[in-house]
């Protein structure tokens, strides 16, 4: 039954991230997220305010310095065949600088959650986290990705498709 929501979730995010606008989409998505984690998690009142908090201001940095390096890769393309080999230096190493700078508000995530969490909550997060993302994904592209579940040493392939049961 557990999954039946997680599946009625990801539709509803899907179908209210359809009509609005780009910004309300991702803000509407992480706040699932936020609530979903904070759910199964059983995070109290406390936790999931710092968890969020720190999940949001992340996020936005991570959006910023995606932004700069599509950005930055707009402008390689449109000055390509003009540019020096000088200045062909100077873009790869602001190219990798951003590349870095977002490896390391990742790292800077995972740190400051296993913080808030603990160690024992934090691993049950990771899990989550991929695989919110991976149902995510899967949904998004249509069910392309196989999305399998392990509990224990048990694996569930959930990639079949769903009972429609008919009240008469």
């Amino acid at each position: 039954m557990s999954y039946f929501r997680v599946y009625i979730l990801l539709f509803l995010v899907f179908i209210s991230v359809n009509g609005h606008s780009e910004a309300t989409k991702k803000n509407q998505v992480e706040d699932i997220f936020i609530w979903k984690i904070s759910d199964e998690l059983q995070l109290s009142a406390k936790e999931e305010k710092a968890f969020g908090d720190i999940h949001r201001s992340l996020n936005k940095k991570k959006s910023e310095l995606n932004e700069q390096i599509k950005t930055l890769q707009i402008d390689i393309k449109q000055k390509k065949p003009k540019l020096s080999a000088l200045e062909q230096e100077k873009l790869i190493k602001k190219n990798k600088n951003l590349l870095l700078q977002l490896n390391q508000v990742n790292i800077e995530e995972f740190d400051s959650t296993k913080k808030i969490l603990g160690a024992e909550k934090f691993l049950e997060y990771l899990f989550l986290k991929q695989e919110l993302n991976s149902k995510f994904k899967s949904m998004i592209l249509g069910g392309a990705l196989p999305a399998t579940v392990v509990s224990g040493d048990k694996s569930k392939n959930l990639d079949t498709k769903p009972v429609v049961i008919e009240e008469k």
